[in-house]
């Protein structure tokens, strides 16, 4: 697989009823920086606020 890295950035995370998660840029593109389809398991920490979405086959976004 390949591995994708953005640099920290004002994002748009939206998170789709179904179970898609994509990552838009600031910039006024439609196209996403990043996505994984569904199913995900999406997980927030309890002190950052950092989310960790997990794909079916153990992917990391």
């Amino acid at each position: 697989r390949l591995q994708a890295h953005l640099p920290e950035a004002v994002r748009l995370v939206m998170v789709k009823a179904d179970g898609c998660v994509a990552v838009h840029a600031d910039g006024g593109a439609y196209k996403p920086l990043n996505w994984m389809n569904a199913p995900n398991r999406i997980v927030e920490d309890d002190e950052g606020g950092v989310w960790t979405v997990t794909g079916p086959k153990g992917e990391r976004l």
